[in-house]
């Protein structure tokens, strides 16, 4: 994160954040509490965790003016568009559901259902770990973890691009054995049996 970037702090709630300019949120308000915030993404969208009372959401937003996007607030307006064409057209059970998805004023708001768990990549957080070298970060535990449950990740993975027919395939195909190599920790591509499926995307 660049912390040289002009911005403002946003409190909502548990969640603080930044951005360049001040914003209203009366319509993430209206939809619950908000008790944590991701918004170091450089796709130009803020993500949220709300808590109706009821349940908890994931809502993800576009058109905000983020510190570290890469886009334009309407480039991002466009992008989420673009993506829940695709997100509609795809399912598998380890994918949170989409609920749906709808313009506010100038943004684009994206509603989907909560899943408790940790990024892999939480690059948001990188300058925490290195400042705390006793915290574990996610991708560290993951890694530390049997290689049967590292192997079952893949094979979700998997399952999930067999799906998906029609999705540029070799790309995902060449792509797949160093992923599976990474998670397995193995130091050779022993998940590459893997592939014998030839996923479809």
């Amino acid at each position: 994160m660049n912390k040289n970037k002009a911005s403002v702090t946003v409190q909502l709630d548990d969640a603080a954040f930044s951005l360049k300019r001040p914003a209203d949120f009366s319509w993430l308000s209206s939809i619950g509490r908000v008790f944590q915030a991701f918004s170091q993404n450089d796709s130009g969208n803020i993500s949220f965790g709300v808590d109706t009372g009821k349940e908890k959401l994931f809502i993800k937003a576009a058109g905000l003016e983020t510190l570290e996007s890469v886009c334009t607030p309407q480039e991002a307006v466009e992008n989420l568009k673009a993506a829940m064409e695709v997100y509609e057209d795809i399912r598998h059970p380890a994918l949170i559901r989409l609920r749906r998805h709808y313009p506010v004023g100038n943004l684009y708001v994206a509603e989907f259902g909560w899943a408790e768990g940790d990024c892999l990549h939480d690059h948001w957080n990188f300058d925490y770990y290195e400042a705390h070298p006793e915290v574990a970060p996610p991708a560290r535990r993951f890694k530390e973890l049997p290689v049967e449950k590292r192997l079952e990740a893949c094979r979700t993975l998997f399952s999930f691009l067999g799906r998906q027919p029609g999705r540029d395939t070799w790309r995902w195909i060449c792509m797949m054995p160093a992923f599976c190599t990474t998670l397995t920790g193995t130091g050779q591509p022993s998940a590459t049996s893997i592939c014998s499926g030839r996923p479809r995307w």
